[in-house]
């Protein structure tokens, strides 16, 4: 039950994430709301026990971060 509420808050962050990046029209609030899509698919590689995947993703996006 605990897995299934944490997957609908990521899915909630990353809908939410997803939209603003694409409909703001500055470009530091998009790029802080793709972090947030990005951490929130971490997140759910996390969920699903994928660390490696979830190192890649953080790795990735360390280096796409100013």
């Amino acid at each position: 039950m605990a897995n299934l509420i944490v997957f609908a808050i990521l899915a909630v962050v990353i809908l939410a994430s997803a939209v603003f990046c694409v409909s703001t029209k500055r470009i530091m609030r998009a790029a802080t709301a793709l972090l947030f899509v990005l951490f929130g698919v971490a997140g759910l590689y996390f969920l699903l026990d994928y660390t490696f995947l979830v190192l890649l993703k953080s790795a990735s996006m360390l280096v796409v971060s100013p």
